[in-house]
């Protein structure tokens, strides 16, 4: 994958975040900068898209009974 969460917290240097962004440049990755919160963004975002598979199975599994 393509994207590296880069994830401070409130002790985290501003230095820091930057060098991480930087070694995760020279990788060919992308970083994003984000604070420190439940679960990652990718999966945050992809979670409605699961919940609407989930509920197309489980529809078709009650439509066969």
């Amino acid at each position: 994958m393509k994207l590296v969460e880069v994830v401070s917290g409130l002790a985290t240097a501003a230095e820091v975040v930057e060098q991480l962004c930087e070694l995760t440049l020279s990788w060919g990755k992308q970083p994003v900068r984000c604070h420190s919160t439940p679960g990652f963004i990718v999966n945050r975002v992809a979670r409605p898209y699961y919940s609407e598979a989930w509920r197309h199975w489980k529809s078709r599994l009650l439509h066969q009974k």
